[in-house]
């Protein structure tokens, strides 16, 4: 690889590396990518307490480009199948169809405020 992409794009990793412990909350939103070790990282977060829900998103985002999947399913069918593979129950998370990003809170919110659980934690 050019050095000089590598040096670019260690810029922008660096930038996005804010270097914080996780802090304990009510839901753990896994916004959907074509890498499942996010699913394995938000599935791992959950077993450990940090969320009483975890939320998976995400729809067939990449289709014949770079970062094209073999996958049949969305993304967030995909993190909720890795997820339960974790050891997160079903009961424990909701998958979500693709949304723009900017929509994915409140839509994930909406989904799990009718759960129970995510009412009484929150209330």
């Amino acid at each position: 690889m050019d050095p000089e992409v590598l040096r670019l794009a260690r810029i922008i990793w660096d930038y996005h590396q804010l270097h914080q412990p996780p802090v304990p909350a009510v839901v753990i939103v896994a916004l959907g990518t074509n890498d499942l070790r996010v699913a394995e990282f938000a599935a791992d977060l959950y077993l450990r307490g940090y969320g009483k829900t975890l939320v998976c998103t995400g729809g067939f985002a990449h289709q014949a480009d770079l970062l094209a999947t073999p996958w049949l399913k969305t993304e967030a069918e995909m993190y909720s199948d890795v997820a339960e593979r974790c050891g997160v129950p079903r009961s424990g998370s909701c998958s979500k169809p693709r949304r723009p990003t900017r929509r994915r809170t409140s839509v994930s919110r909406a989904a799990c405020s009718r759960s129970a659980e995510f009412s009484r934690a929150t209330s």
